[in-house]
């Protein structure tokens, strides 16, 4: 299959999705503009078409799609600012995870909540039932879970005794259990033996653990080479990158179909499809193994966030004066650029933040989170995902305001 009928494919597949997804209705939520204090936020994650934070109450707000109860604020109508979630009103959450459409939501206590889209069992809910509030998850026995990431339909759970659970799609292995192709309910991996995962990853169809002795694990789909691993096989259990072994990789990150990581000496490591220069390395070549990306060799690069055919990378020459590097796919404007060039090498964002917390992105958008707790949004607001009042798309980084009602 040619590089070419790949790319046209998905182009096809993502119009058509949009196409589809527009029939659901905006209702605005009007921003008071009045209100003097404007919400800090602390986390944020996004999915295909919709956005998530937590502000400094860890109170929930969500913005963009809303089709299959993914904002989970109890009915189906889009959103074009964020809007806080009552439902959980008296639950601090700490941590968000958004899959293609649906929310995982992590509390203080260490429970889960989900809402969303649910046809693989991705909720973890016992069903295929689709939520449009947020929803308990009772699935692990007296296991605390410490932190969540989101596939496109499965997700993952890390427990506080290191061991993962996982709920949803296994088509292509991305479960790392061997046996159905779902998982309704959140089953425990029993991939690790006697080893502590500390770290992990959530891609489009594949995921990626560190365990506490530093040895990155894969599975899932490969056909891109995006497990790293030298071949085009997906796999259906946990396996070790050889390739990483000595590089002592403190975070991995997964897109749809390449993966990077970055190493304790701030080195990013990276493979798998380079449609649009993802990988940052100058050319569109795809990488079977974990290459060093050596464009940015001159900067400290202190952490890595990828979308779906994008990337993003933090620089700091000290700790109050970060850096916001960007490649790979820009034809909506998600990299905050000022224009719709893809680009095959990191290219250093105009400043938005004196430092920055994270970096979200998936699809078409991406949203910037700063030290100081604003937030910046760029790229496909069709659905009034970026959370800044209207429908229209954004080229560069702007700032999304909305107060604490």
């Amino acid at each position: 299959m040619s590089l070419i009928f790949l790319r046209f494919s998905r182009f096809c597949a993502t119009v058509f999705a949009l196409i589809y997804l527009s029939a659901c209705a905006i209702s605005p939520a009007p921003i008071n503009a009045d209100k003097k204090e404007q919400t800090i936020i602390i986390e944020v994650a996004v999915g295909a078409s919709h956005s998530i934070v937590i502000d400094d109450n860890n109170k929930v707000w969500t913005t963009g799609h809303n089709k299959y109860g993914q904002l989970a604020l109890g009915d189906t109508y889009n959103r074009n600012v964020f809007t806080r979630v009552k439902g959980l009103n008296d639950i601090n959450i700490t941590k968000v995870a958004a899959g293609y459409f649906y929310t995982i939501a992590l509390d203080d206590s260490g429970a889960v909540w989900a809402s969303g889209h649910n046809n693989f069992g991705q909720l973890g809910l016992g069903d295929l039932e689709d939520r449009y509030e947020f929803v308990k998850v009772d699935d692990f026995s007296d296991s605390k879970i410490v932190s969540i990431c989101a596939g496109v339909n499965h997700t993952i759970a890390l427990d506080d005794n290191g061991l993962l659970w996982v709920a949803g799609d296994n088509f292509n292995g991305q479960a790392g259990i061997l046996g159905s192709n779902y998982y309704t309910r959140f089953t425990r991996i029993n991939s690790f033996e006697t080893l502590k995962i500390v770290s992990f990853a959530c891609g489009w169809d594949q995921t990626f653990a560190i365990d506490d002795a530093n040895a990155v694990w894969a599975t899932g789909h490969n056909y891109y080479y995006q497990l790293g691993l030298g071949d085009r096989n997906d796999r259906n259990s946990f396996i070790k990158i050889a390739e990483l072994n000595d590089k002592n990789i403190t975070k991995i990150v997964a897109g749809d179909y390449h993966s990077a990581a970055l190493s304790v000496d701030d080195k990013i490591w990276a493979c798998g499809a380079n449609f649009t220069g993802q990988l940052g390395e100058l050319d569109l070549n795809w990488r079977k193994t974990f290459s060093e990306i050596k464009s940015l060799d001159n900067r400290s690069i202190i952490s890595l966030y990828v979308g779906a055919y994008h990337s993003f990378a933090i620089g700091a020459e000290n700790d109050a004066n970060h850096t916001l590097f960007a490649t790979g796919n820009n034809s909506i404007g998600q990299l905050g650029l000022g224009d719709y060039a893809e680009r095959a090498e990191w290219t250093q964002v105009a400043p938005i933040c004196e430092n920055y917390a994270a970096i979200a992105a998936r699809d078409n958008h991406s949203i910037a989170l700063c030290g100081d707790g604003s937030l910046f949004a760029t790229g496909f607001n069709f659905h009034g995902q970026l959370g800044v009042g209207d429908e229209r798309d954004r080229y560069r980084f702007t700032k999304v305001n909305f107060y604490t009602d």
